[in-house]
């Protein structure tokens, strides 16, 4: 029996963290039923954070918080690789669970971290990379949805 349910729980606490005006990411490193680094999507340490940037958000600005996320901030995928970077913690073998489904650049430089398998629970709507996502499975990573 796996603890999919809980880590996918643990991953929601951390998306509340976010202070992105338009989607809350969490994700959550795990290997061998441990958590190994958190992450939420949102700007790097001192940089000014979406909510402060879009303070009146509304969905009609959405191209315009596209444009400016990309630039600014970094998604909950990578806020989790980079931690345990950070902290000189392997995430080789290890499990992302994630809130959202990874964008292409997150599933690359997960393959690249050594993590086997992907668990999301909401489809992104503006993945559209099916071709890579068939390449995940040619390497043995196991990629499915919550």
């Amino acid at each position: 029996m796996t603890n999919d349910k809980l880590f996918m729980d643990v991953a929601k606490q951390f998306a509340n963290e976010s202070k992105c005006v338009s989607r809350k990411v969490g994700a959550i490193l795990v290997r061998g039923g441990r958590i190994l680094s958190t992450g939420y999507n949102g700007t790097p340490p001192g940089w000014r954070n979406c909510c402060d940037h879009f303070p009146d958000y509304e969905p009609l600005q959405r191209e315009a918080h596209i444009n400016w996320s990309s630039v600014n901030e970094i998604h909950a995928e990578m806020n989790a690789i980079m931690w345990a970077a950070k902290e000189g913690t392997s995430t080789a073998g290890a499990t992302m669970y994630t809130t959202v489904q990874p964008c292409s650049d997150c599933l690359k430089n997960m393959v690249a971290a050594g993590i086997v398998e992907i668990v999301y629970e909401e489809e992104y709507d503006r993945m559209q990379n099916a071709a890579f996502i068939n390449t995940l499975f040619t390497l043995g990573v196991n990629y499915r949805k919550l």
